[in-house]
């Protein structure tokens, strides 16, 4: 329930997200990237360097219209 809460709390306060759906989408389209991003850096860190590491990642996703 906390964990509700607190994205109720964020919803709310930055009116950033139109659901809780929304959110719970988003954190996870940003999990698998962050872990697909660590697959690529074990499978062939030299590259994944040259790549710019992590600070390539995607910006935020937009808000569900």
């Amino acid at each position: 329930m906390g964990i509700l809460e607190a994205i109720d709390a964020l919803i709310e306060e930055l009116r950033y997200w139109p659901s809780r759906g929304a959110f719970v989408r988003e954190a996870c389209l940003e999990k698998i990237r962050r872990e697909e991003d660590r697959l690529k850096e074990r499978k062939d860190p030299d590259n994944f360097a040259q790549l710019g590491g992590l600070t390539g990642d995607q910006p935020p996703l937009k808000p569900e219209t």
